[in-house]
């Protein structure tokens, strides 16, 4: 049993009697890539970067696919540039940018946050397209009203790649799905490690 607070909201999440496919097998649909962004490979080869004007700054929602990106790491992403690309694939979710962490340069995460009504579409899409999934969960959120709302969350593991998706991302009408590197997961895992130890030696 896990719980997660996010400002007044908690969540619970439960892990389901689900069937594992990594556990008895090799997942044999795990993406090298996800809406046209391939990972481990530097975003500048797959993408261009969006017109400016002539003050510097990005034009305002372009029609071409191509990235902005200050080129800044960012402290809450493991120290990853998060990169906004606009006009991928349309996966039906009413979105016109997605965000992308780099490390290196690299792609190591394809992270998308939507609304809420668009869940089961997207979900019944990746497990017809990417098989069942590892992991399957219920999720119980609750507001600081003390209502609770009961959803579904999911993730998939194969040997370089995780993808996860949640039901509510913070409230009850966004959604949450990423695809991230195992790599870049560790990094992550690495430096909540490290912060532990640092508090556990200030005690």
């Amino acid at each position: 049993m896990r719980i997660f607070k996010l400002a007044n909201i908690s969540f619970l999440l439960m892990l389901a009697s689900a069937q594992s496919v990594s556990a008895g097998g090799e997942w044999k649909e795990e993406p090298n890539s996800f809406r046209g962004v391939e990972f481990n490979k530097p975003l500048t080869e797959q993408f261009h970067e969006c017109p400016k004007d002539r003050r510097g700054n990005y034009e305002f929602l372009p029609k071409e696919q191509c990235f902005e990106t200050d080129w800044k790491p960012n402290p809450y992403a493991n120290g990853a540039v998060i990169a906004q690309v606009f006009n991928l694939r349309d996966i039906g979710i009413g979105d016109n940018s997605t965000n992308v962490h780099l490390i290196d340069g690299k792609v190591v995460q394809v992270h998308v946050n939507f609304a809420e009504y668009h869940f089961e579409q997207l979900y019944g899409a990746l497990k017809e397209r990417f098989g069942t999934p590892s992991e399957e969960m219920q999720m119980q959120l609750q507001n600081g009203l003390g209502t609770r709302f009961t959803g579904v969350g999911a993730s998939w593991t194969g040997k370089t790649v995780n993808m996860t998706i949640l039901q509510y991302a913070g409230t009850v009408d966004r959604s949450d799905f990423r695809v991230s590197t195992l790599a870049y997961l560790a990094l992550g895992k690495a430096d909540r490690q490290q912060e532990q130890n640092a508090i556990k030696n200030n005690l």
